[in-house]
């Protein structure tokens, strides 16, 4: 094992040099030369000099990596090189032994398990070709054939095809979006992406509106393999999987073809090398290899205003620079654009030296320098992934990159998203809730993300005749990421129109040729708050276990990693208060933290809804998992009829590290009761993950032209039960009680019905300004009352113009 750090006398790089060049060259007789066999090992690294000496010794350091002092660097080295390692002092433990066998072996245990191909469960070239020509046959009218655009350094075709209406022709009134893949030999699954990317535009067409207006208003290009001839020759080395070989294949050496692009290409940078050996050989020229001359001449003629180059792997979103440590003249405008494409898989983003290293003749730096392409590039997968990933986790890489590809193909022209809708009364009763008979300006807000300034016109229209809307068309002209808040349009309701009844309004967005209809749905009349929990008090939710990292009701403490904010350090910052609940509420900064690991449930005290037809629950949360997985770990909240007893899912959501509000009518998921609970489920298992889940706001509401009467929790001896009021601002209440339940009844002077028999009162009080007032209710510390069902009801304003009952309540003690 090695001890002290020796010094060379003779060059290391030579040496390197001469040791790898006799286990990889090409075998005289003709036969097909094979591929040097490589262990995966962590070599500790204590200085830039160490790590400086690793490069010239080791020819594959794995620049998936960031490396920083007292760190260790991950190599993938033949015998020789270990042993060169061994003799200059370096320790270094091997991880796997033979990866290639290793990635071989975990495949051919994992085979059928969503496997898309015969190599290692990818496809070969010929299967990749095949794919293309399927899609091309299948969707005729939408995907071109496959379509040459120049040939390999070996003579093979390097194909492309189209995604549009016009597939067989390129379009030069739609922007371009750009999507390529496999300039490294041994990273299948960047191909793999785009494949499934492409075969979503194809079959969704038609079925979801913003694949359709892309599909109708881009000419998306996909070139799934740039380096056709390193792609098959690890197929013949390796035809089960697991070839290491990354560039292409000139002479027996090869070269790098994320380096041989011209843009800061050359020695004057570090990001290269100039050795042959070398995994990052950049060649001897900038475009001397045939395979970039294709991509480039492709670019210059159908050239995007976004674009995607893929590989793999490392759970990263990389942008420009990449040749040095500066930053491009539009960085924020990078950002910004990141902070989107990876809000649905957490993956870090920055520039290639700020989350890795520096790179220099790389193809997203020519793409934006020679062309102003905001250029991209994914690093699709885990450490765990690999080169190799295991088929069955092809579908969960293809949802982690199928967000942000929706993303740059909808942003490589203009595109508007509707991302506020601002009502104000023009006549009526002066609250801030429109209702029948009044008349409402409606301002639409709408943002254009896109590269390119959006030019449009919008319109909001009703089918029902209860509403009338004037006003024309308001113009668009909205700037690169811009946001814009058009003219307002009138809408008038008639006096017939209900309260709580869902109605639509359809707002037009008509850009690039193409009619965007937006369904705006909403409801008059105020709504009546039946419980909302701002978690600054224990109404009695509760927590599946107790440790470091469960469900507690705290403030959160704000944990970030690579950049992006894992757990907030403050509750909703649209409600009030500190306090919510929150998965291990102490700052954590790695892995099993603080950070839950494992699964805690949060689960809600009993509520109230069997009253009413529609009810509608809202809250707002936070949910980090990152790096994260569209399948794999989640935020799951459920709703329950039955006390618990069984569960209705009403969503479960990925990786989303921000505030978000939610809000879901519940009779859509299953039937009202007075037993009605909620839960939230997060976990983190195996425990891979920096996990966090915060909730807070929980709200029940309805539409009622009467005042609500809400309850939460259970009627237990001995124990509160807190009671809601909602109804006119600062008038008064009195509460009732009853064993008695009977037909409502109709009583002089007061609206509603009263249901209760032989009452008494409870209590009395006064509305807020708001109209709304909370009361806790004790249950007697009486035995003789478990198993009987108390019944409430309340009166508003008695002996009032406004006396109105509420609805009643019948809460089984428990």
């Amino acid at each position: 094992m090695p001890g002290a750090c020796l010094f060379p006398s003779a060059s290391p790089m030579l040496t390197a040099t001469i040791l790898l060049a006799l286990q990889t060259a090409p075998d005289q007789g003709g036969a097909l030369e094979r591929q040097p066999i490589k262990d995966l090992i962590e070599v500790e690294i204590h200085s830039d000099a160490e790590l400086r000496l690793l490069n010239d010794l080791c020819h594959d350091v794995d620049d998936h990596h960031a490396h920083g002092l007292h760190d260790h660097a991950v190599v993938y080295a033949t015998d020789a090189e270990q042993e060169l390692l061994r003799q200059r002092g370096f320790i270094f433990e091997v991880e796997i032994e033979d990866l290639a066998s290793f990635y071989e072996e975990r495949a051919r245990l994992d085979l059928g398990r969503n496997s898309v191909g015969s190599m290692g469960g990818f496809r070969t070239l010929a299967e990749i070709h095949q794919e293309m020509d399927r899609l091309a046959a299948t969707y005729p009218g939408l995907v071109s054939p496959k379509f040459s655009i120049g040939q390999s350094i070996q003579g093979r075709e390097i194909y492309a095809m189209r995604i549009s209406t016009t597939p067989t022709v390129h379009d030069p009134a739609k922007p371009v979006a750009w999507f390529d893949a496999i300039h490294h030999a041994r990273e299948p699954m960047s191909g793999e992406s785009l494949l499934q990317f492409a075969d979503h535009l194809a079959s969704n067409y038609g079925v979801i509106s913003d694949v359709t207006r892309i599909v109708e208003t881009r000419n998306v290009l996909f070139i799934p393999c740039v380096n056709p001839d390193g792609y098959e020759y690890n197929r013949q080395t390796n035809p089960n999987g697991g070839g290491l070989w990354r560039k292409n294949r000139r002479g027996s050496y090869g070269v790098d073809l994320n380096r041989n692009y011209d843009w800061e290409w050359g020695s004057q940078w570090n990001g290269s090398s100039g050795s042959q050996s070398s995994e990052t050989y950049r060649g001897s020229a900038p475009f001397s290899e045939p395979e970039t001359q294709a991509i480039r001449d492709l670019l210059a003629v159908q050239t995007p205003a976004m674009s995607v180059s893929a590989h793999t792997y490392s759970d990263l979103w990389i942008y420009p620079w990449g040749y040095s440590t500066v930053y491009t003249s539009e960085n924020q405008q990078f950002r910004n654009w990141s902070v989107e494409q990876t809000a649905d898989n957490g993956w870090v983003y920055g520039t290639a030296w700020e989350v890795l290293y520096t790179a220099n003749g790389v193809s997203d730096d020519y793409h934006y320098g020679a062309h102003g392409t905001y250029a991209f590039t994914p690093e699709i997968g885990n450490s765990g992934d690999g080169f190799w990933p295991n088929p069955s986790r092809i579908p969960a890489l293809t949802a982690d990159a199928i967000p942000p590809y929706m993303l740059v193909a909808k942003w490589t022209g203009a595109w508007a998203d509707l991302v506020d809708l601002s009502w104000s009364e023009i006549s009526g009763n002066g609250d801030i809730y429109p209702e029948p008979g009044e008349s409402w300006a409606v301002q639409p807000v709408v943002r254009n993300y896109g590269a390119i300034t959006l030019v449009g016109n919008a319109t909001l229209q009703a089918s029902n005749p209860l509403i009338t809307v004037s006003g024309g068309a308001s113009n668009m002209n909205i700037g690169q990421q811009q946001t814009l808040a058009l003219s307002a349009f009138t809408v008038d309701f008639d006096a017939g129109m209900d309260v709580g009844q869902v109605y639509e309004l359809e707002l037009n967005l008509d850009w690039d040729g193409f009619v965007d209809v937006q369904t705006i749905d909403f409801q008059l009349g105020r709504p009546r708050v039946l419980f909302h929990d701002n978690m600054q008090d224990d109404f009695g939710w509760s927590s599946s276990n107790s440790t470091n990292w469960s469900w507690e009701r705290a403030v959160p403490q704000q944990t970030t990693s690579g950049g992006q904010t894992v757990q907030p350090g403050s509750d909703n910052p649209n409600g009030t208060g500190t306090r919510a609940w929150v998965t291990g509420a102490a700052a954590g900064g790695s892995a099993g933290t603080n950070d839950v690991d494992g699964t805690t449930i949060l689960t809600s005290p009993r509520f109230a809804a069997g009253e009413f037809d529609s009810v509608s629950l809202s809250y707002a949360r936070w949910f980090a998992n990152l790096p994260g997985s569209a399948q794999d770990d989640e935020m799951v909240v459920e709703v329950s009829n039955d006390d618990g007893a069984s569960w209705t899912q009403l969503e479960a959501t990925g990786n989303a590290n921000n505030w978000q509000e939610r809000s879901f009518r519940l009779e859509d998921y299953l039937a009202l009761s007075d037993a009605m609970r909620l839960r939230v489920t997060v976990a983190d298992d195996p425990n891979n993950d920096l996990t966090e889940g915060v909730i807070d706001d929980v709200q029940l509401s309805t539409y009622s032209s009467l005042p609500t009467l809400g309850v939460l929790g259970a009627a237990r001896i001995g124990e509160p039960v807190y009671l809601f009021f909602d109804g006119q601002a600062s008038k008064s209440w009195t509460l009732a009680y009853s064993f008695q339940r009977t037909a409502g009844n109709s009583v002089g002077g007061i609206a509603g019905e009263f249901y209760l028999g032989n009452y008494k009162v409870l209590q009395s009080g006064a509305l807020d300004g708001q109209g709304r007032a909370r009361f806790a209710a004790n249950v007697p510390n009486d035995p003789a009352l478990q198993g009987r069902t108390v019944h409430l009801q309340a009166v508003v304003d008695y002996n009032g113009a406004d006396a109105a009952f509420t609805n009643p309540v019948s809460l089984p003690i428990q």
